[in-house]
């Protein structure tokens, strides 16, 4: 009479094989969460610098050439850093170029770095 099912030796090489597989879909899932995060964080880091550099044109933030000011902003339950510097474009000294950069700690590189401009009155205006 014949027995009919596995050996030891399958089952334990069926176990090998189920574990790496899921090993390979949690890493992968990890990743993927980790990812996600990092869009997340970047999204809201450019609506921060989109909001800093819309603020400085409606001349709440007042910048001026050679001069960085630096913020925070609160947004979605976290603190965001902000750096914004201004300077004159080489073609237009009517136009000053806006630059900003975001990041989510205080030394931290930026997650954005976002680029507006603003209209600099004349004397004869």
């Amino acid at each position: 009479m014949k027995n009919k099912g596995f050996t030891l030796i399958e089952v334990l090489i069926a176990l090998v094989i189920l574990a790496i597989a899921l090993t390979a879909v949690y890493k992968s899932i990890s990743y993927n969460i980790e990812d996600t995060s990092y869009i997340e964080d970047k999204a809201i880091a450019q609506w921060v610098a989109m909001n800093v550099i819309a603020r400085a044109q409606t001349k709440i933030i007042n910048t001026t050439p050679s001069l960085t000011l630096t913020g925070t902003t609160e947004m979605r339950n976290k603190i965001w850093y902000w750096k914004i510097s201004e300077k004159v474009t080489p073609g237009d000294p009517y136009v000053a170029e806006l630059d900003t950069q975001v990041s989510d700690k205080m030394q931290g590189q930026p997650l954005v770095k976002l680029t507006g401009y603003l209209f600099i009155s004349g004397k004869n205006d």
